[in-house]
């Protein structure tokens, strides 16, 4: 059968508003564990040891959940059902990347309506988190990434190289490569 995202895990670094995105085959407990090892990973090479995190009930109230945090020496604790406000942080920077996800994917279906299809959603999403780690924040003109990391970037090169997601994009035929040349009389599209 065909491989396909139901969901992932999306976390939200409160000091420094980074997201880390997981796209998950299922909201499974192993998987999400699986989705939080992956961040800790991102953490170790950034320098960063995660310590504590707040988050919703399931999956992160499950037994292998909360056993992955003790074997990690993390704590947790939980917002109230239906209480989003208490995280508000998280929230909101997921309803941002989630928008803006939504917008790209509108835009395609607007654009170039042949190529759609809603099964891309976790890569739209995915590029929205990029553009959301690498933008500038108003306050203070640091990015996410670069909070997170404590590393200054000298230039902006994810957002100024960044192409409109979604769009046709034409790859050049490997017979024009290295100098070669196509008869004069052949198509070239």
């Amino acid at each position: 059968g065909e491989l396909e995202c139901s969901g992932g895990a999306i976390f939200v670094d409160h000091a420094s508003s980074l997201i880390h995105l997981s796209n998950q085959m299922s909201l499974k407990s192993g998987d999400t564990v699986q989705s939080k090892h992956a961040l800790e990973e991102f953490a170790s090479q950034c320098g960063v040891t995660i310590k504590e995190c707040r988050a919703d009930n399931h999956p992160f109230n499950s037994a292998e959940f909360k056993e992955d945090l003790a074997l990690q020496n993390q704590q947790i604790t939980f917002s109230g059902v239906g209480a989003h406000h208490q995280n508000g942080v998280a929230e909101r920077a997921i309803q941002t990347v989630t928008s803006w996800a939504l917008a790209m994917m509108l835009h395609q279906l607007l654009h170039w309506s042949k190529a759609f299809d809603a099964k891309l959603w976790p890569f739209a999403l995915e590029h929205a988190v990029n553009l959301w780690n690498h933008l500038p924040k108003q306050r203070g003109g640091l990015t996410p990434m670069e909070l997170f990391t404590g590393l200054k970037l000298p230039r902006h090169d994810v957002v100024t190289r960044a192409r409109v997601w979604g769009c046709p994009a034409w790859v050049l035929d490997h017979r024009l490569q290295n100098g070669h040349k196509l008869p004069k009389w052949t198509k070239r599209t």
